[in-house]
């Protein structure tokens, strides 16, 4: 008798809308009518489109010219008067470019001579592994980095090692400066 009486009860509430609380109905409910996950962008060429968002989304303004190989040189200027570019490398006709160069040049560098440079850039490299400064002649100084695609990179993570690249280009011309002002 209580069996019946609990079966009757169950099909009266599925009967009457309304009677079975939604939280008991979102349980069953298809993923589509859930809220959706963020999706991720997978990054596995740098095109003209993805450079272009990248630049943009790190609030950099930028030209684009030809480079000697013919492709495109991105010349990027960044708040606080942050000054790099970026090179698409790793092309193929199949895959695209699946490498994109950060670079940033500083001429004049001064100190009590090379070797006083190089170990003031060894030290910055000791101190900052997620870009690379090295000396190209008696007073030019090169930071530079690497993003790789071949295997994809999430859009967030490529954005975050360009933005990383900026913050370690202002560490480096505080350096650089402090050189020059005898610090």
């Amino acid at each position: 008798m209580h069996l019946r009486f609990l079966l009757t009860a169950l099909f009266a509430a599925i009967a009457i809308p309304g009677a079975i609380p939604d939280a008991l109905h979102a349980q069953d409910q298809p993923q589509a009518s859930r809220p959706a996950q963020q999706t991720i962008q997978l990054v596995t060429r740098f095109d003209d489109a993805t450079i272009s968002r990248l630049l943009l989304d790190v609030q950099a303004t930028w030209t684009i010219e030809a480079g000697p190989d013919g492709r495109s040189i991105y010349r990027a200027s960044a708040a606080g008067g942050i000054n790099f570019a970026v090179l698409p490398r790793s092309c193929s006709a199949e895959q695209g470019c699946t490498g994109l160069l950060v670079i940033a040049n500083f001429a004049g560098a001064q100190a009590d001579g090379p070797p006083a440079l190089d170990e003031v850039l060894n030290r910055f490299n000791d101190l900052n592994a997620s870009a690379k400064v090295y000396r190209a002649g008696e007073s030019a100084v090169v930071l530079q980095s690497y993003i790789n695609a071949l295997y994809g990179i999430s859009y967030p993570n490529a954005k975050a090692q360009l933005l990383v690249f900026g913050q370690e280009l202002q560490k480096l011309r505080e350096v650089l400066t402090s050189l020059g002002e005898g610090r």
